[in-house]
């Protein structure tokens, strides 16, 4: 797990020094930013948020272009296939990093080795919610109710493989409770089913889920991350609630193609932290729910190296492929 993680890796310089010539010139024409995701999801958030003021720090058009499908691997090989320049890149995460390369092992390019993380952009954090019929405020009374089902509880996905079937995955091996798993073609209808009452329960990032908490359309039982939300401080986090260990945190961060060179990726990752530091873009990020990651590079690397390795764990011994 050390060499495929740290293969994903460039630990980056932040100390201002000469440029090489790349460097220099770069960028001198538009960048593409790849979110391998449908619109309106927290990734296409974040890349919305940052590249304005890419663009205007670096006096040059940065656009967003969608690429769905494959659980990312679609918008990830656009990326990995790019030239490696730094004017394509791809808004990554815990599902291309992590979950992925366990997923699908039948890819037209290889999610380890084709690219290399970047910037940490921040946290999604992911809630537990039920439709409001279900008889439970608490962790433990949710617990206790679906096991007095002899079906036990359904819960829906944005599909096979996506992080909210995984949340789900590990919180039945982590409490032994019989559910069901009900995919969709993405998180959008997951909700409207939940909402809907065709579903019980379902993981779900904050952005999505947070208008429908407040106007009465789902209830949130617990934080699936390993700390409190500050959009949400008062709801506790599964662990606290009582299931050890519980984290399904997502992250997201800048990759390119693992080909790109250093002094390009020196300058892209000092201009995308400087972009993420700015205060308009920290209170569009905090109204999506999204929490900066701090920390160093290191710290960085050594939490998406547990990270990868708790989700490589859940995918084995639910044994789900997507091949």
């Amino acid at each position: 797990m050390k060499s495929i993680v740290a293969s994903l890796f460039v630990l980056l310089s932040l100390a201002a020094g000469p440029a090489l010539a790349q460097a220099d010139t770069y960028p001198s024409r538009t960048v593409k930013i790849v979110v391998p995701f449908t619109p309106g999801g927290s990734p296409d958030a974040v890349a919305r948020a940052v590249s304005p003021g890419l663009g205007q720090a670096w006096k040059q058009p940065v656009v967003v272009e969608n690429k769905a499908g494959a659980g990312g691997n679609i918008g990830g090989e656009t990326v990995a296939r790019a030239p490696s320049d730094g004017y394509t890149l791809l808004l990554s995460g815990s599902g291309l990093a992590c979950i992925n390369p366990k997923l699908y092992t039948k890819t037209s390019f290889d999610l380890v080795n084709d690219l290399k993380l970047v910037t940490p952009l921040g946290f999604v954090p992911i809630v537990l919610v039920v439709h409001p019929a279900i008889p439970a405020r608490t962790l433990s009374e949710l617990v206790a109710h679906a096991r007095s089902l002899p079906g036990g509880l359904t819960y829906g996905s944005g599909g096979v493989g996506t992080p909210q079937h995984l949340s789900g995955e590990m919180f039945t091996l982590y409490t032994g409770l019989k559910m069901t798993h009900v995919p969709y073609k993405g998180n959008g209808p997951a909700l409207a089913d939940l909402m809907a009452g065709q579903t019980d329960i379902m993981f779900s990032p904050i952005n999505s889920v947070a208008p429908l908490i407040k106007a009465g359309k789902v209830r949130a039982i617990a934080a699936a991350g390993s700390q409190r939300m500050p959009a949400m401080p008062d709801l506790p986090t599964i662990a606290e609630a009582g299931v050890a260990g519980y984290d399904s945190s997502l992250w997201l961060a800048m990759a390119v193609p693992s080909a790109t060179p250093k002094d390009v990726v020196d300058k892209l990752d000092r201009d995308v932290r400087s972009v993420l530091g700015r205060g308009d873009v920290k209170a569009s990020l905090a109204q999506q729910g999204i929490e900066q990651l701090a920390g160093s590079p290191v710290d960085f690397q050594d939490m998406v190296r547990k990270d990868c390795a708790r989700w490589a764990k859940v995918i084995a011994d639910a044994r789900i492929s997507a091949d």
